[in-house]
């Protein structure tokens, strides 16, 4: 739990120059039961959204399969969200996979700075490739 404690507060004492409205708040499946049982029911490591209120929540499973790539990636999803606000809904979903597809290659060009693992690695690369195909049969 301490590395993802670690994380959290490297992210608030960046918070005044990132985010200095506040907009952005980090949940955790470790304070919350409920977002517990969504990550295990979506097999999901993490998810970021914007309400309409234009407030900002990463959500994290740190009590399961969170990692250090998944940390970064979420809160560079928070980070678009305050750069290009809120994705609007279609039924192509490609708004949404562009910016996934963004992350995922900014994660894999700097994976050895960052020091991910090669599951993060093996993440990153899935969205890429997924996104291409998409792009392809669109």
């Amino acid at each position: 739990m301490v590395k993802y404690e670690m994380y959290e507060r490297i992210y608030y004492a960046l918070q005044p120059k990132l985010d200095p409205n506040r907009r952005i708040d980090v949940l955790r499946s470790s304070n919350d039961p409920e977002l517990e049982k969504y990550f295990k029911w979506t097999g999901s490591r993490g998810s970021t959204h914007m309400e309409e209120d234009n407030k900002i929540y990463v959500k994290i499973d740190d009590t399961g399969n969170a990692t250090k790539g998944t940390w970064l990636e979420e809160f560079a999803h928070a980070l678009q969200f305050l750069k290009y606000g809120n994705i609007l809904l279609s039924s192509d979903n490609q708004e949404s996979l562009a910016r996934e597809y963004e992350i995922a290659i900014c994660l894999i060009k700097k994976s050895n700075q960052l020091g991910l693992s090669e599951d993060d690695i093996k993440e990153s690369k899935k969205i890429i490739k997924e996104y291409e195909e998409y792009c392809k049969n669109a």
